[in-house]
């Protein structure tokens, strides 16, 4: 039978979609932990889901691949069901608050949960229907592909290079997340008037960022509860308020309400809110967590840096300038 060159490419492109995925997880099992933190996995432990999860898309974009008949009908329906159940835990984080994050391909692509994501995931969960109907059909991949006439590899290596562009763009246009580099030195940091922005404490009482830094430098550590890097960047913040002393106050800071807020990752009495996440859109709309150092005299004195690694890597450069009283000078 031939098999119409259309119908191998939702099988080809899912099993491309999850051994790339599959391979990115693998490669990042701490962001997985914290995709499954993030989405509110039911039933399913973090730490369990992260081993199993990247290996589990492994195999099934192998199975896509080299199975035919009735294994590929059987792969083609778990691919679905699996596609499903990521559409229906995307489209319930699009109603969590604050809005959530999710490393559903390990370090690959933006992390942000949104309209956009769901409509990715309701395209692949298209593609996966069209894999089951083409499975039932008896269409396999290296069967297909070896029915190919040279018109039909013309399509596909058009189609495989117009994926390609499409994924490139959309790579560029996710958020960027600000690093800190090891090397820079503190005095090459551009130091920039500290943007209008306000707070509140938990009893109401209400700050603009410059009014807080007024009489003390302070470090503003933006957190997210349900968040993985914020769970863990929340449990240094009493660590790293004792090592900065009197010289910096150290502010766990959210943007949920402040009536009927979820459990907060870190709180104490120097625990801030951002009503209306505005501090989060004057610094650029980074993800959480995110740092920001406001110096007293008004002006940025670090960040504002994105991620685990960039805020802790922050931190101990503004610890180490302030143990070497050459630098301080």
């Amino acid at each position: 039978m031939t098999v119409p060159a259309p119908l191998v490419l939702p099988l080809l492109v899912l099993a491309v979609v999850l051994l790339v995925s599959g391979a990115a997880k693998v490669s990042d099992r701490l962001a997985t932990s914290d995709m499954f933190v993030a989405l509110r996995v039911p039933l399913v432990p973090a730490a369990s889901g992260a081993a199993v999860l990247p290996w589990a898309e492994i195999v099934l974009g192998v199975a896509l691949l080299v199975t035919r008949g009735t294994l590929l009908v059987m792969a083609t329906v778990l691919v679905a069901l699996v596609f499903a159940a990521y559409w229906v835990l995307i489209a319930r984080a699009m109603s969590f608050d604050p809005p959530v994050s999710c490393s559903c391909f390990g370090r690959l692509g933006g992390h942000r949960v949104d309209w956009s994501t769901l409509a990715r995931n309701t395209l692949l969960l298209g593609l996966a229907v069209l894999a089951v109907a083409a499975a039932v059909r008896g269409v396999d991949v290296l069967g297909g592909l070896a029915d190919y006439t040279r018109a039909d590899w013309t399509w596909l290596a058009l189609t495989l290079v117009v994926g390609t562009l499409a994924w490139l763009v959309a790579r560029g246009e996710t958020d960027e997340v600000a690093t800190y580099d090891e090397d820079l030195d503190q005095l090459d940091y551009e130091r920039e008037p500290i943007p209008y922005g306000f707070v509140e404490s938990a009893d109401g009482e209400r700050w603009t960022l410059r009014e807080l830094a007024r009489a003390q430098a302070r470090l503003l550590v933006l957190l997210n509860p349900g968040c993985g890097p914020c769970d863990r960047i929340g449990g240094r913040l009493g660590g790293w308020a004792e090592q900065l002393g009197n010289t910096v106050v150290v502010h766990a800071v959210y943007s949920v309400a402040l009536n009927g807020q979820p459990k907060l990752v870190h709180g104490t009495d120097t625990t801030l809110f951002e009503p209306d996440a505005n501090v989060t859109r004057v610094l650029g709309g980074r993800g959480a967590p995110t740092a920001v150092l406001l110096g007293a005299d008004g002006y940025l004195a670090g960040g504002p840096v994105s991620g685990e690694g960039p805020i802790m890597e922050m931190v101990d450069e503004v610890l180490s300038i302030l143990a070497s009283p050459d630098e301080v000078a």
